[in-house]
């Protein structure tokens, strides 16, 4: 049984430091923006990608730049063929992309001032033109976060201060998870789902006769919904065939088990709890000693199930 170590999460892992004490409405609003923006991304895995049971064809990855904000992308999947493609978005100015094998732009566009509808027809206009007709239909996210954009409304300027703390956070998330990805077997390569916009790696615990998982243990960031207003880290454990209440299970130095109703429970970190310091070190601290007691002990679970 592997178990994690925090410091395993903090050595040589880049973190960028959290500003914290934004006008929420502002950081909301952004988050929501840019998760908008990613529908349009998505869209060309989703139409032109090999469709994969799992919706993984729609995801994005995260495209990090340890020395400027300014230059990190949403990336989705590579379409391969004859022309390989791909879209981006660039967060820090809202402009979308679509790229080609060797990363050349063939096609740019501002998101201001366009709905989603739009900037949708805008990446398959540009990819259809280089590779003909999509090869299956695209199903679009349900039940998306509310917006003026969810009726037709268009892409504003964001809070600047805003859209860069919305990096940090993936940028962030995205360098921890990798190290995850390094440390424990059978981990998938961090994606960002285009429906919930969290990012997050799948560790695969167990699995049955036929290869299919049987124990899994999610860790990841997701923006502001129910369960927090601010966005969290989470480490969410799921087996097939047990489940367990909230009793028993450790307390956590930071964060807390949220009760599912029966299943295992989940573990939740406030975006607010981290960013409640202001020294950068102790932020990657928290999230680093969140994520190994809460992986830690739901591996235990898993392993004593």
């Amino acid at each position: 049984m592997r178990l994690l170590e925090p410091a395993e999460l903090t050595t040589d892992v880049h973190w960028w430091e959290l500003a914290g004490h934004h006008d929420p409405a502002a950081l909301t609003d952004a988050w929501r923006q840019v998760h908008y923006a990613c529908q349009a991304v998505a869209e060309a895995g989703k139409s032109w990608a090999s469709e994969q049971p799992d919706d993984s064809h729609s995801t994005l990855v995260w495209v990090p730049n340890a020395e400027r904000l300014a230059d990190q992308f949403f990336a989705g999947v590579l379409i391969e063929g004859d022309t390989h493609l791909r879209a981006l978005l660039r967060p820090w100015d809202m402009k979308l992309f679509v790229i080609d094998g060797l990363g050349s732009p063939v096609g740019e566009t501002d998101a201001e001032g366009k709905s989603v509808g739009e900037l949708t027809a805008w990446v398959r206009d540009t990819i259809e033109s280089r590779i003909g007709p999509q090869h299956q239909d695209a199903r679009p996210a349900p039940d998306l976060p509310e917006h003026p954009l969810a009726g037709g409304g268009s892409f504003t300027e964001p809070n600047q201060l805003a859209v860069a703390e919305i990096i940090r956070f993936y940028a962030n998330a995205d360098a921890v998870l990798q190290r995850i990805t390094e440390l424990v077997e059978a981990t998938d390569e961090p994606r960002t789902w285009p429906h919930h916009f969290d990012i997050a790696t799948l560790a695969t615990i167990g699995t049955d006769a036929d290869g299919a998982m049987t124990k899994t243990i999610g860790i990841g960031l997701t923006p502001p919904d129910s369960l927090s207003d601010a966005g969290y880290w989470y480490v969410s454990p799921w087996s097939r065939d047990g489940t367990a209440s909230t009793t028993g299970w450790p307390s956590l130095p930071f964060g807390s088990w949220i009760d599912r109703g029966g299943s295992m429970p989940m573990a939740l970190l406030s975006v607010d709890d981290v960013t409640s310091t202001e020294d950068p070190a102790e932020q990657h601290a928290r999230v680093a000693v969140f994520i190994t007691e809460a992986y830690n002990a739901c591996r235990r679970a898993h392993d004593d199930g």
